[in-house]
């Protein structure tokens, strides 16, 4: 199974991002969860969104994963948010720049 955990703001994209890449990889036949943590979040609050993607049916239902990737949309949040939180020796970073 594959793990990947999404760090953005509010009104990022992080949510549709997860969504979209789950439709897609249904598409293959694969199995696919998407989901976001955040309660009232305004604009611009720091969330987090979650994919687990398997050949094999997804019985874990728990936000907590060991990540293969985490995506970090807004790098200001290295700063406040724990992206290493349950990260595993061979997690990858990929982190988002704008000039």
């Amino acid at each position: 199974m594959t793990e990947i955990r999404w760090h953005s703001r509010a009104g990022q994209g992080a949510v549709s991002g997860a969504k979209g890449l789950g439709d897609v990889v249904a598409t293959t036949g694969k199995e696919v969860q998407a989901f976001a943590l955040y309660g009232s979040a305004k604009r611009g609050a720091a969330l987090r969104a979650y994919n687990r993607i398997s050949d094999e049916q997804i019985f874990d239902h728990a936000k907590f994963m060991m990540p293969d990737y985490v995506l970090i949309i807004d790098p200001a949040l290295a700063m406040t948010d724990d992206i290493t939180m349950n990260d595993k020796p061979t997690t990858k970073y990929i982190i988002h720049f704008t000039p």
